[in-house]
């Protein structure tokens, strides 16, 4: 019986669709496109309802704990992860 480890697992997970990411990051470049940059104020809405400064948020504070690719997507949007 194959056992699937915590790091497997996290893994598989992560590559599985991910609405709220896809959103997200979406909401994130149009915000990027409309305002020059990546400095969404945590109280930020956008149009749609969408909590993009929360959302965004949320994702600094997992940091450099998100995939790598997720990452990488954030920081082409200039956003900083430490």
């Amino acid at each position: 019986m194959h056992h699937v480890s915590a790091r497997e697992d996290d893994h598989m997970f992560w590559k599985k669709r991910d609405p709220q990411w896809e959103k997200g990051i979406k909401q994130l470049r149009g915000y990027r496109k409309l305002h020059g940059d990546a400095n969404v104020p945590i109280t930020y809405v956008s149009s749609n309802n969408f909590r993009l400064g929360s959302w965004l948020h949320g994702q600094k504070r997992i940091g450099k704990r998100l995939p790598p690719e997720r990452i990488k997507e954030l920081r082409e949007c200039g956003v900083v992860i430490e």
